[in-house]
């Protein structure tokens, strides 16, 4: 039972929200596109190897589980895992409220960084 198709919307929502969030900020720092690429990519194998993506967080040192929980990976999988184990919309209240809330915060940093940025005189 993978629950209801609005639990997995939910989720859904949520990790490209927060997925979005991190792009977003890479962009808003990063000075050419070249960057953006590299970088990138350097970000979505650490964040899969950190957030549990390629080994389970329980099979992990208690320090990265604890660091895990700043990818989107973590908590998606988080999420995933309870839809699978019986879990309900209800069950995913806080993966869902944590991914959220990364994207908030990660689009608010991303505001910042890019008006400093136009402000500065950087952006043409």
């Amino acid at each position: 039972n993978w629950g209801s198709p609005l639990a997995v919307g939910a989720l859904l929502v949520a990790t490209v929200a927060a997925s979005t969030g991190w792009g977003i900020l890479l962009a808003s720092v990063a000075k050419t596109p070249w960057q953006v690429s590299s970088l990138g990519s350097a970000m979505m194998l650490l964040f899969g190897m950190v957030g549990g993506s390629f080994v389970p967080l329980q099979n992990v040192a208690p320090i990265v589980r604890t660091i895990s929980k700043v990818t989107p990976n973590a908590w998606t999988i988080n999420g995933f895992t309870t839809l699978a184990d019986g879990g309900t919309l209800a069950d995913l209240t806080e993966p869902i409220l944590w991914l959220l809330g990364m994207a908030g915060l990660l689009f608010g940093l991303s505001i910042l960084f890019a008006r400093r940025r136009w402000v500065s005189g950087f952006v043409k």
